[in-house]
C-alpha cells in the first residue's frame, strides 16, 4: 500500500480507472456541485480528501485501478474540467488550448502511445448505472461519434451526470477565456497537492483498516460497497466468458438486488442511516452483512473491524452456483431486515404511525423489547430464525425461541449486569440453538437472574424497564381476562409514580412503616425507606399522558381525582382508566384512601407474580448439570411441554367445555392415549368444530362498544365469494355507505367519537377503523384473515366451509338484531336530557 499526496495531475499517470461494476450510482446533487466550484474559485487550495485506488490489472491487459473511494470526487472534478473546454470558444485557439491538451490527457488514455486519439478511451470507467450518460458527456465534441449535449433536454428527471453538467455549463457562461483557463489552471495545477492517493496491490485485502481509519477522520467509505462490489464481481470473474452466466448475474442485480437496497432516495438513506456500536457507528446494510458473516461464520473477534476482509476470505473459494446462492441468501435476510426490524423502528420513531401491539404477537412483543431497550447485538439470531421459517410467524419453534430470548433480555435489563457478553451470546444461540441459553443463563443459579433475584430487582426499576414491563403484563392481562374487548394497544403510554418522587410536598402525613416500626419523614432512615419504595414497580403505573404537574405531586386523593382550582380542571387518574393496571388503582381507592410503603410491596408482589408468569425461566427444557449441558444446548427444540407435568394452562378454553375434547387435547398434549382408554367410541370433535360455534356465539352475543363488529360480519356474509373472501375496499364502501344511509334518513350514524362521524365519507380514515379495531378482534380469534398481497378479507375456511347459504342469511339476521339493539340504546342516550 502506497500513499502520497498528490495534484489532480495524477489522473495523466493511470490509464483505466474504473468504478465497480455495481457500484451505486453517482448521487451528488447542486450544493455538492457549488462547494466544489466555489472551493476552486478561492485563493486558498482546497484538499479534497483521501482517494482510495486497487490494482486490479489483468494479465496481458491495460493497466487498471479500481477506484474503491473517490467516485462522487472525481467524477464531479472531470465533469467541471469537460464543461471548462466545452465553454471555450470554437475557435483555433482553443485545438492548440493548453486545456484541450490536457483534457485529451487526463480524461481519456490509450492503449498504446502511437493510437491516434480518436482510438482513445474515456479514463473513468463507470459503473453500470452511470456508465452511458458519463461516457457521451465525457466524449461530447472530441470523437466523431460522440454528438453534442442538448442541455435544454436536461432536468431532474435526468441522470445526475447530465444534471451536474448542465449546472457547470450554467456557471461557466459569463466567464472569459482568460478566466476558463485559470480556473483549469487552479484544478491541475500540479503545486496543488488537493489529494492523498491511497494505492493498494491485489494482494491487500485491507480495504476494511482502511475505511475505520479514514471513518474516524470524519470521511465515510461503506464497507458494505466493498463487500458488495466484491462479490459481484466475484459471480462475473467465475462466470468467465459463459455469457449466460454473465446476463444471469446482471438480471439478478438489477432486477433483484437493486429493488431491495436501491429502489428511491428514501430507501436508500435507511440503508445508509448509521447505528452506534460501542465507539464506532456503522449503517443498517454494514449491520445486515455482520449479521449474515455471524450466522454463515461464527464468526470470531471484532467482526466489523475486518467485515470485508472476512467475505473476502471466505468466499474465495466459492464456485459459482455457491456465490449465486449466497447472495440470494443475502438478499432474503435483507428483506426481513428491512420489513420486519427498520420499518418497525421508523414507525415507533414517528408520530403519524400507529403501531399496534398484542400480547400473542410473539415477534412483534421480542422485536419492541429490543429496539426499545437497544439491543441489537441479538439481531442476527433474529433474522436467522425468520429466515428459517420462511413468513411463518405463528411457527411454534420460532415462538418458543423468541420468548426465551425474550426472557432472558427482560431478566439481564433489570439485573446490574451489563451488555458486554452479548454477541458472544448471539453466537452461542445461533450455532448452539436456544436451549445453549437457558443452560447457560436462565436455568442457572450463578447467572444473577432466577426468580430469587429478580424479585429483588423489582424493588428497585429503572423507569425504561418498568414502562416496557408493565405495557407487556397489561395486555397479557387483555389476552386472558374476557372483560377486555381490545388486546391491541400503541407503545405510548406515560409512566407514572403513584406515590411521587418529590412526596415531601404532600406526603409528610403519610406514615413510614417497615416491620411494624413508624418511621419520622425527615429521618435520615425513613427517607431511606420511601425513597426505595418509590423505585419499586408497585408504585408505577401508565397512563395515557402526563399528568399535570400539580397533580401528579399532590396527595393520594387528588391523584386519583384530580381537582379544580381557579375555575381549571386538573384531571387524575380516574381520566386515564383505559388501563387495566390504572383501573385496578382507581378501584382500590374506592374502598381504601391510603398508599404507603405497605401498599406498594404488595402491589409489587402482584407485578412479581405476573413478571415471572410472562418471562419464565425455562429451566425445565434442559437439564443444567455440567455434564449435560452442552448436550442440551445442542439438541435444538423439545417437547413443547418440556417432559413437565400437564397443568390447566395447556387446554384451550372450549376443552372445559366438552370433556370429549379435554380428552382429546390431553391426548395431543401428553404424547399419549388416554382418549381412547376412556371412550374411543365416542368420536371427539374436532377444534375445527370447537371454533365455529366460537364464531356463531360470538356473532349471536358480541361484546359492543360500537356497531362495527356486526356489521362487518354482515358485509362478510353479503359480499363473499365462494372462497368467503371480500375485497377490502368493497368493505370500506359498505360501511360508508351505511353509516351515510343512517345520516341521511336523519338516524343516529354512531357515537360522537367514532370515526364514521368525525371522519364522515373519509376512505383512508375508514379503512384504518376497520382494521384497528372490528377485523382485529377477528382475526385475533383466529375467524377473519388478511391477505395482504390482494388485499382481501376472508373467513378462514374451518369456518367459511361449514356456512350453508341458510346459515349465512341466518347470520345477517342475527348482525341486524344486533344492530338494531344497539342503536335503539345509542338513540335512546341520544334523547335523554
Amino acid at each position: 500500500m502506497l500513499a502520497d499526496a498528490k495534484s489532480l495531475r495524477f489522473l495523466g499517470e493511470s490509464k483505466k480507472l474504473s468504478v465497480p461494476f455495481f457500484q451505486r450510482g453517482y448521487v451528488w446533487g447542486e450544493d455538492n456541485w457549488k462547494e466544489l466550484l466555489s472551493s476552486f474559485e478561492s485563493d486558498a487550495v482546497p484538499f479534497l480528501g483521501p482517494i482510495i485506488l486497487k490494482n486490479i490489472t489483468s494479465p496481458l491487459q491495460p493497466e487498471e485501478k479500481m477506484i474503491i473511494d473517490g467516485q462522487q470526487r472525481l467524477t464531479t472534478i472531470t465533469l467541471l474540467s469537460k464543461a471548462i473546454y466545452d465553454r471555450l470558444p470554437n475557435t483555433d485557439d482553443k485545438a492548440d488550448s493548453g486545456v484541450t491538451t490536457d483534457v485529451k490527457a487526463l480524461l481519456f488514455y490509450k492503449n498504446n502511445s502511437s493510437d491516434k486519439f480518436q482510438k482513445s478511451h474515456v479514463k473513468i470507467a463507470h459503473s453500470r448505472v452511470d456508465h452511458e450518460a458519463y461516457d457521451s458527456v465525457i466524449r461530447a465534441g472530441l470523437f466523431q461519434d460522440a454528438p453534442t449535449i442538448d442541455l435544454d433536454t436536461i432536468n431532474e428527471h435526468s441522470s445526475k451526470i447530465f444534471q451536474c453538467y448542465k449546472f457547470f455549463m450554467e456557471q461557466l457562461a459569463a466567464k472569459s477565456v482568460d478566466e476558463l483557463e485559470k480556473l483549469h489552471d487552479r484544478l491541475f495545477s500540479s503545486e496543488n497537492k488537493t489529494l492523498v492517493v491511497i494505492e493498494l496491490e491485489v494482494k491487500d485485502v485491507n480495504e476494511q483498516c482502511i475505511f475505520d481509519t479514514i471513518n474516524r477522520a470524519g470521511i465515510h467509505l461503506s464497507a458494505a460497497d466493498i463487500i458488495k462490489n466484491n462479490l459481484f464481481k466475484q459471480l462475473l470473474d467465475v462466470a468467465g466468458t459463459d455469457e449466460a452466466k454473465r446476463t444471469e448475474v446482471i438480471s439478478f442485480y438489477t432486477e433483484n438486488w437493486e429493488p431491495v437496497f436501491n429502489p428511491s432516495q428514501t430507501v436508500m438513506e435507511i440503508w445508509d442511516t448509521k447505528r452506534r456500536f460501542g465507539n464506532v457507528e456503522h449503517t443498517n446494510t454494514e449491520f445486515l452483512f455482520y449479521s449474515v458473516a455471524c450466522i454463515e461464520w461464527e464468526a470470531d473477534g471484532d467482526v466489523f473491524s475486518e467485515l470485508a476482509a472476512v467475505y473476502e476470505k471466505k468466499t474465495k473459494d466459492y464456485s459459482y452456483n455457491e456465490l449465486y446462492a449466497f447472495a440470494s441468501e443475502i438478499l432474503e435476510y435483507a428483506q426481513i431486515y428491512m420489513n420486519r426490524i427498520l420499518k418497525l423502528k421508523i414507525k415507533l420513531e414517528d408520530e403519524s404511525y400507529n403501531v399496534y401491539f398484542r400480547y400473542k404477537d410473539g415477534v412483534n412483543r421480542l422485536l419492541l423489547i429490543l429496539e426499545k431497550f437497544g439491543v441489537q447485538m441479538f439481531y442476527p439470531f433474529v433474522l436467522k430464525r425468520l429466515y428459517e421459517v420462511r413468513g411463518n410467524l405463528d411457527d411454534a419453534d420460532l415462538l418458543t425461541d423468541f420468548h426465551v430470548l425474550e426472557s432472558f433480555v427482560m431478566r439481564r435489563k433489570i439485573s446490574p449486569r451489563g451488555t458486554n457478553d452479548y454477541t458472544a451470546k448471539c453466537n452461542l444461540i445461533i450455532h448452539h440453538g436456544i436451549n445453549a441459553l437457558i443452560a447457560s443463563d436462565l436455568g442457572s443459579e450463578n447467572a444473577q437472574i432466577t426468580d430469587r433475584d429478580v424479585t429483588e430487582y423489582l424493588h428497585r426499576t429503572e423507569d425504561n424497564s418498568a414502562k416496557m414491563i408493565l405495557f407487556w403484563i397489561e395486555l397479557y392481562k387483555r389476552q386472558n381476562e374476557r372483560d377486555y374487548d381490545v388486546s391491541h394497544l400503541e407503545y405510548k403510554y406515560t409512566l407514572e409514580h403513584i406515590m411521587p418522587k418529590k412526596w415531601e410536598a404532600n406526603w409528610k402525613n403519610v406514615p413510614i412503616i417497615e416491620n411494624g416500626v413508624t418511621y419520622e419523614w425527615d429521618s435520615e432512615e425513613g427517607r431511606k425507606i420511601r425513597n426505595l419504595a418509590i423505585q419499586q414497580i408497585g408504585n408505577k403505573t401508565l397512563l395515557t399522558g402526563p399528568l399535570n404537574s400539580t397533580i401528579k405531586n399532590s396527595d393520594f386523593a387528588k391523584k386519583i381525582n384530580g381537582d379544580d382550582q381557579n375555575g381549571r380542571r386538573r384531571e387524575g387518574y380516574r381520566s386515564h382508566v383505559s388501563l387495566s393496571l390504572t383501573q385496578s388503582i382507581v378501584d382500590r381507592a374506592a374502598n381504601d384512601t391510603v398508599w404507603d410503603e405497605q401498599h406498594i410491596e404488595a402491589r409489587t408482589r402482584e407485578l412479581i407474580s405476573d413478571f415471572l408468569t410472562l418471562w419464565p425461566t425455562f429451566k425445565e427444557r434442559v437439564s443444567t448439570s455440567p455434564d449435560n449441558a452442552v448436550s442440551s444446548a445442542n439438541s435444538g427444540s423439545v417437547d413443547p411441554t418440556g417432559n413437565r407435568p400437564v397443568t390447566v394452562d395447556d387446554f384451550s378454553d372450549a376443552a372445559f367445555c366438552d370433556p370429549i375434547q379435554m380428552l382429546q387435547e390431553y391426548d395431543t398434549i401428553s404424547g399419549g392415549d388416554l382418549s381412547q382408554q376412556t371412550n374411543d367410541e365416542v368420536p371427539a370433535p374436532t377444534t375445527d368444530y370447537s371454533l365455529y360455534n366460537e364464531f356463531i356465539d360470538e356473532v349471536r352475543s358480541p361484546k359492543m362498544f360500537y356497531s362495527y363488529k356486526p356489521l362487518l360480519i354482515r358485509a362478510m356474509m353479503e359480499l363473499a365469494d365462494t372462497n368467503g373472501a371480500v375485497e377490502l375496499p368493497r368493505i370500506v364502501d359498505y360501511f360508508v355507505d351505511y353509516y351515510d344511509d343512517r345520516s341521511r334518513s336523519g338516524l343516529v350514524a354512531e357515537n360522537n367519537d367514532s370515526a364514521f362521524v368525525k371522519h364522515r365519507g373519509d376512505k383512508d380514515q375508514a379503512k384504518r377503523t376497520i382494521l384497528m379495531y372490528p377485523f382485529k378482534i377477528y382475526e385475533e380469534r383466529g375467524m377473519i384473515k388478511k391477505d395482504e398481497e390482494r388485499d382481501v378479507l376472508f373467513v378462514i375456511p374451518e369456518i367459511w366451509n361449514s356456512l350453508s347459504i341458510e346459515k349465512r342469511h341466518e347470520i345477517i339476521e342475527m348482525c341486524d338484531q344486533n344492530l338494531k339493539e344497539y342503536f335503539d340504546k345509542l338513540q335512546l342516550c341520544s334523547e335523554a336530557p
